[in-house]
């Protein structure tokens, strides 16, 4: 295999797990969103929790 070649193959290995990164970085960010969701619902369930007289 010529230097080319290999070059060219380390270049779409490369490219693959870019992509896999990016799938990644977007589940971690997703995952992160619905915490925050969570957190603030539950946040707020508490507040209104705290101010019902029983």
């Amino acid at each position: 295999m010529s230097e080319i070649e290999e070059l060219k193959d380390e270049v779409k290995k490369l490219k693959a797990e870019k992509v896999a990164l990016l799938r990644l970085i977007k589940d971690i960010t997703s995952a992160l969103k619905s915490l925050a969701k969570q957190s603030d619902t539950q946040k707020r369930a508490f507040e209104i929790d705290e101010k019902l007289p029983f």
